[in-house]
């Protein structure tokens, strides 16, 4: 971490404060996890490519498994309501 002082476009800045800076910077080039099981494997169906290096996997496995995933996880969540859905809407 830079501990001395700067001066930056004719504003003095602290340590704090460029490490603050630096850290919203970074965080700005970080990549994102997905939120969820649907969009994991969207990525996935994207980019594949490096579970088929070493032959451990075929394609037809891999997109085999994207679609069972999809018939039995995430369609049958996507058609029942979520525990919240029943407290907000349900709820007396």
């Amino acid at each position: 971490m830079r501990t001395e002082a700067t001066w930056t476009s004719s504003v003095f800045v602290g340590p704090y404060q460029w490490a603050s800076q630096t850290a919203s910077r970074m965080w700005l080039r970080l990549n994102t996890v997905p939120g969820s099981l649907a969009e994991s494997l969207d990525a996935l169906e994207q980019d594949y490519d490096f579970l088929l290096k070493g032959d451990v996997f075929t394609t037809d496995v891999i997109e085999t498994w994207i679609s069972m995933k999809r018939s039995k996880d995430v369609a049958p969540v996507n058609l029942r309501p979520h525990p919240y859905e029943f407290f907000l809407y349900y709820d007396a």
